[in-house]
């Protein structure tokens, strides 16, 4: 899976990423890259959005939101670039 196929993914699975991801997938994900700490290294995808301690349900809601943002960067990028 690329980063689209990913992304796409957790749309279609309304932001439940476990249903479908592993540690290689979490990896390439760009949800596992949207922020930085200080020593360089990322902060997990859920401590990045802020949305660890809030009910499931929530938590997949922002993380499908997060994901279609994603997307769309990704296709406005594309189409600036092109």
């Amino acid at each position: 899976m690329n980063e689209r196929d990913i992304l796409e993914r957790i749309v279609v699975e309304n932001g439940n990423c476990s249903a479908f991801a592993d540690g290689e997938t979490c990896l390439k994900c760009p949800m596992s890259r949207l922020k930085k700490q200080h020593n360089g290294s990322y902060y997990g995808c859920v401590e990045a959005l802020g949305i660890d301690k809030l009910p499931i349900q929530e938590h997949d809601a922002i993380y499908k939101e997060k994901a279609e943002r994603l997307l769309l960067d990704m296709s406005i990028e594309d189409m600036l670039t092109k």
